[in-house]
């Protein structure tokens, strides 16, 4: 599969109104425009408002969840990319842990004809939410590969008490975070999500019989984005 390389700019737009955000000279007190509670504020927009972490982290889940069920996808590679580039998905944040789970949940309903997709990403984000941003440092272990290991036990129907559901999910996970931590650090929501990606399709292409593309080589468009981007030491980059 050959990919467009072609540098992909994210827009830190406003979730309240879609103006450009700017960055402060120095933190104010501000009230999010949308939950309402004070916080020190180091970015507003061109109107003045202030969005939360929390805020802004559900609106871009909503929206990924949104994107999922109007657009549909039998290729969970394309719709990774597709939700990488909404708007209300910054380059780094917890909306990520989602973001892998639901791409595979939306192309495994698709090519299975399961009607579920709805309750499926819903679950998905109760539980991938739970996982908070800085996780991968953290706790030692990347929302990527949780986010994997969510999607195995959500279309097995596993749970504590599974016996051969609970091993699968458990064994995408361990395989997903092997593979994220041999990257070294420091953190990247998209390297680390390619990364959980490729083990994850070709899990589920043999544990669950699908037939997902998996491209012989990811080149990433968002290094442009990363102030902490590894360059070539990346196996994702492609300048």
């Amino acid at each position: 599969m050959r990919q467009n390389n072609t540098p992909y700019k994210i827009h830190a737009n406003c979730t309240v109104c879609n103006a450009d955000k700017r960055t402060l000279d120095e933190k104010i007190t501000a009230n999010c425009a949308i939950c309402k509670q004070e916080f020190e504020a180091d970015t507003v927009c061109e109107n003045n408002h202030y969005v939360c972490h929390t805020c802004r982290q559900k609106a871009a889940r909503e929206e990924i969840i949104h994107h999922c069920l109007t657009r549909g996808h039998t290729d969970p590679y394309r719709l990774m990319l597709e939700l990488m580039k909404l708007p209300s998905v910054a380059m780094h944040g917890p909306e990520h842990h989602l973001l892998l789970t639901a791409s595979l949940l939306t192309a495994f309903c698709s090519v299975k004809g399961r009607s579920d997709l709805a309750l499926l990403l819903e679950e998905a984000n109760n539980r991938s939410f739970q996982v908070p941003g800085g996780a991968c440092g953290n706790w030692g272990i990347c929302g990527a590969a949780i986010g994997a290991g969510i999607f195995s036990s959500l279309v097995s129907k596993s749970s504590p008490y599974a016996k051969d559901e609970w091993k699968l999910s458990g064994q995408l996970t361990a395989r997903c975070a092997d593979s994220i931590s041999r990257q070294g650090g420091p953190r990247c929501c998209k390297r680390d999500t390619f990364t959980a990606f490729l083990d994850a399709a070709d899990f589920c292409n043999k544990q669950f019989e699908t037939d997902f593309m998996i491209p012989e080589s990811i080149e990433c468009p968002f290094y442009v984005n990363n102030k902490e981007c590894k360059g070539k030491n990346c196996r994702f980059f492609c300048n």
